[in-house]
């Protein structure tokens, strides 16, 4: 002092950590600040410097701390975010240190909001500083340390900086950030149910939509299965009108062919009857002739016997003339007996000749009845033929819209896509601009973070200087500069507060409303597209069944018309086949009947 040194070299510091109360006392009075912080010393306070590092007796902590309390040294000022009861707890002699500050400076102010240690986003109490570990002590010793904090009943604190998430084991937080908290609280809860009230009403719109396409879905299963069931009635109404048609049918050509057979027959049993007349006729006049012939001869030789033995005398000449012309006559008469016989020889053959042609002509019919069979089948051929062609035909037109459902439904999909890709690009949108503001937002707060600190350094400046200048006013001029500088810091600190909730508060608006215009969005495009995938749905299923439903009338038509045709033409060949072998037999029969005849004739000539 004598040498008049320069004030705040650092000599303050080296007497408080060496516990030098009257150096202490006497450098304070000499000028030397008793809160300003050394460079030397890693920025501590000499308060701070004395925590921190000082060793010695109980009554050298004594006498120094009660010195640099009547000096009115601030035992909240912080030293690299520490306190000086900070500082305390990582002293070697950590215990004693800790009791005599709280005891002499620290107890009105222990449980203090500015008596925190911050770290990252989280501030402690001296209490929280021990038991999250942050206390570089051993374990004994931190659990003696908190028993003496707990002796002065110091407060637990734990909680994270304003507008952050809070730690679930959070205790002690002052008002504001307790408010602030409480209306995050509020406004999550809020939030919470308003997405879970927009969740609800999501599912309850999903489940009204699914209802809607569950009963749209019935009540067009309900018309196809109508549908099915009048098409099947009207099949089989056309399948019972098709039988019956046929069994008409088929008994008309029954009546018909039984009627045909029963002319034919009548016409062979005339025809035979004809035959047997004629035959009993001729034999009957072949016999009286004969028998005609007989007589005259025996009446002709009883004459000859009676003339011979009347002329028995006559000469042997005329008796040998008269057998002669007896001979010649006799001669005579075997041959126009031949002749006779003959000619009806040759009448039995023109009738053997009719009957030839007669069987010829049956024979004819029959290959006419064979060739309508032939025209017949060939018409089923070509009946099939063009039944297979309009199946093909169907086939094709049935490919044909299933591309054209197919190409549909493709344009359909591109539709959704190109729907889909402007949805997510209204969305990318949203999001880049939500991201554009908040980056604005933020530029904006740190341009004003910024300017804070400038004019919180300005101004810090201009603090250190008037107190260099009033220095020397005293401390009561000093007390108040130090409560203005407080009262002004506080002040701008406030400002910034309150201009980040605002920023805050305007963010999470932005934020807010951007996130329900995307959702609002989504739902409707959702909407749109499971309304979009319904429709297509449901017009697809009624064209599958439409077209379902005409194949299989075609296939049932044309199976009833192949059914027809087969049970026509099996009824006409077997009506052929049966008049065909009733001919035959008729014409075995009456050949059988004329060979019969002509036997009889030649075993009677």
């Amino acid at each position: 002092m004598r040498k008049k040194s320069s004030v705040n070299d650092g000599s303050l510091h080296e007497a408080a950590r060496n516990l030098k109360a009257e150096a202490v006392q006497t450098l304070v009075a000499n000028g030397h600040g008793i809160d300003w912080p050394s460079a030397i010393h890693e920025g501590r306070t000499p308060l701070c410097e004395l925590c921190a590092n000082a060793e010695g007796t109980l009554n050298d902590f004594t006498d120094t701390l009660s010195e640099i309390r009547d000096v009115k040294a601030d035992p909240l000022r912080k030293c690299r975010g520490k306190t000086p009861l900070f500082h305390a707890l990582e002293n070697k002699n950590a215990v004693l240190v800790v009791r005599k500050l709280i005891e002499i400076l620290l107890w009105e102010d222990l449980n203090d909001e500015k008596n925190v240690f911050e770290e990252g986003n989280h501030s402690y109490s001296a209490t929280m500083y021990i038991k999250k570990g942050l206390c570089q002590q051993p374990r004994d010793v931190a659990e003696e340390l908190l028993r003496e904090l707990e002796n002065f009943e110091a407060a637990d604190r734990y909680y994270a900086k304003e507008r952050m998430e809070q730690p679930s084991d959070a205790v002690g937080m002052p008002q504001r950030i307790a408010d602030l908290d409480q209306k995050r609280w509020i406004r999550s809860n809020r939030i919470k149910e308003d997405t879970e009230d927009h969740r609800i009403k999501i599912r309850r719109t999903q489940e009204e939509y699914s209802n809607t396409d569950q009963l749209v879905s019935n009540r067009h299963l309900q018309t196809l299965q109508h549908r099915e069931d009048l098409a099947q009635q009207t099949l089989n109404h056309r399948l019972d009108e098709n039988l019956l048609s046929m069994t008409i049918r088929a008994r008309d050509h029954e009546q018909a062919m039984r009627y045909k057979d029963e002319l034919i027959d009548s016409r062979l049993h005339d025809a035979v009857g004809t035959h047997r007349l004629k035959s009993v006729v001729d034999l009957q006049d072949r016999d009286s002739q004969l028998m005609h012939n007989n007589e005259e001869t025996t009446q002709r030789l009883l004459a000859l016997k009676k003339e011979q033995s009347i002329k028995f005398d006559g000469s042997h000449d005329q008796i040998e003339l008269k057998l002669a012309g007896l001979d010649s006559e006799n001669e005579l008469k075997l041959q126009r007996d031949i002749q006779s016989l003959q000619y009806k020889a040759a009448f039995g053959d023109l009738e053997k000749t009719e009957l030839d042609k007669k069987l010829i002509h049956m024979r004819d019919m029959n290959s006419d009845k064979v060739f309508t069979q032939d025209r017949l089948e060939d018409i089923a051929r070509d009946s099939q033929r063009r039944k297979n062609a309009q199946s093909l035909e169907f086939q094709q037109s049935s490919d044909m819209q299933k591309l054209q459902t197919g190409e549909s439904m493709l344009i359909q999909k591109q539709r959704e896509n190109q729907e889909t890709v402007r949805t997510k690009s209204a969305v990318s949108d949203v999001e880049r601009r939500f991201l554009q503001d908040r980056h604005n937002i933020s530029e904006n707060d740190r341009q004003n973070q910024m300017r804070f600190n400038v004019a919180s350094d300005d101004q810090r400046l201009s603090t250190l200087h008037r107190q260099s200048r009033i220095q020397n006013n005293g401390l009561i001029d000093k007390n108040r500069i130090m409560q203005q500088d407080r009262a002004s810091s506080l002040q701008h600190t406030r400002g910034m507060g309150y201009a980040q909730y605002q920023n805050e508060i305007s963010m999470g608006l932005a934020k807010a409303y951007s996130e329900e215009c995307v959702g609002e969005q989504r739902i409707y495009n959702e909407r749109m597209v499971g309304a979009t995938r319904t429709q297509n749905a449901v017009e697809l299923g009624q064209a599958h069944t439409h077209a379902e439903m005409q194949k299989g009338a075609v296939r049932i038509q044309n199976a009833v018309d192949l059914g027809n045709i087969q049970t026509n033409a099996e009824i006409q060949r077997g009506a052929a086949r049966n008049s065909a072998q009733a001919q035959n037999e008729s014409i075995r029969t009456s050949g059988a009947r004329a060979r019969a005849a002509i036997f009889n004739q030649n075993r009677w000539r």
